[in-house]
């Protein structure tokens, strides 16, 4: 686990503001009120992972950033909290905000893409942000789905358009099948790691998916619980290499128990220590210039 570190010293992209003249008016003034000690540090990222190693961090408020390994992830979604963008980007984190279409009805609707594409950029120069999560969890097919490809064509021709995004991710659900993965409940890994030490509790193991599972009984129903522990995820992180994948990623790094805090629960050291073994022993970084 990697502490609370102290940002170093990083050099200042500009004497002044206004010689920053690649920035636009909107950019400008954000920059005029970078919360970070430097403003270098409020720019995006200027290089990216040949190996991603990507996070969602749905817990605002939390300190929780403060125990994750930023040694290890390349980027982090959904969390804005300004402290984290600061700490993130001093060891080239990435940060993505969300911003979600969910109606999709008017997808094909060209004025309302124009509308969502602007805020989307607005979003992501307003919170220094490295790009956008596309998280629209609706079922679609036909030609809404092609008018949503639609969208994310113009979204990267938007974001391209400015000096400030034009390296932007731009990441969205891969499938593009008429489903959604919306349902049902969860629990975090921390209550499966209580549940798992309930001597009523049946555990087991399917081989196809090489993934855990267990049956929790409660006075009114009897719950199965699918999850992964440090067994499972290795397989799939061995997975990845083999196939020399672009990298990988969960829901959540918020699900770990973050209680030890600087000593942490050994669960949750063992889940970061699974995590780092994913990544190649020598990253490499490649140029987005």
């Amino acid at each position: 686990m990697m502490p609370w570190r102290s940002f170093g010293t990083w050099s200042v992209v500009c004497a002044t503001l206004a010689s920053c003249l690649e920035w636009n008016a909107r950019e400008a003034n954000a920059l005029s009120s970078c919360p970070c000690a430097h403003l270098s540090l409020c720019l995006p990222v200027s290089r990216t992972p040949a190996f991603e190693v990507f996070a969602f961090s749905p817990s605002a408020n939390s300190t929780n950033w403060h125990y994750y390994d930023f040694d290890t992830l390349t980027t982090i979604a959904w969390n804005l909290d300004k402290e984290l963008l600061c700490h993130a980007h001093a060891h080239d984190v990435k940060i993505v905000v969300q911003h979600n279409f969910d109606d999709v009805h008017m997808l094909c609707d060209q004025a309302a893409r124009a509308d969502w594409i602007e805020a989307t950029y607005n979003s992501i120069v307003d919170n220094y942000a490295d790009g956008v999560n596309i998280d629209t969890e609706v079922a679609m097919s036909g030609t809404t789905a092609k008018c949503q490809t639609l969208l994310v064509k113009e979204l990267r021709a938007r974001l391209a358009a400015s000096k400030f995004t034009r390296h932007a991710q731009a990441s969205v659900p891969f499938r593009g099948a008429p489903c959604s993965d919306a349902a049902g409940s969860q629990v975090d890994y921390k209550q499966v790691q209580m549940y798992l030490s309930d001597p009523d509790s049946v555990h087991g193991w399917d081989p196809m998916s090489q993934s855990p599972f267990l049956m929790v009984h409660t006075p009114n129903a009897t719950w199965q619980i699918w999850y992964d522990n440090v067994t499972s995820l290795g397989v799939k992180y061995q997975m990845a290499r083999e196939l020399d994948l672009r990298g990988v990623g969960m829901w959540h790094v918020d699900a770990l128990d973050y209680s030890g805090k600087d000593d942490p629960v050994a669960s949750t050291l063992a889940m970061w220590q699974a995590l780092r073994k994913a990544v190649p022993v020598a990253p490499v970084y490649k140029s987005i210039d």
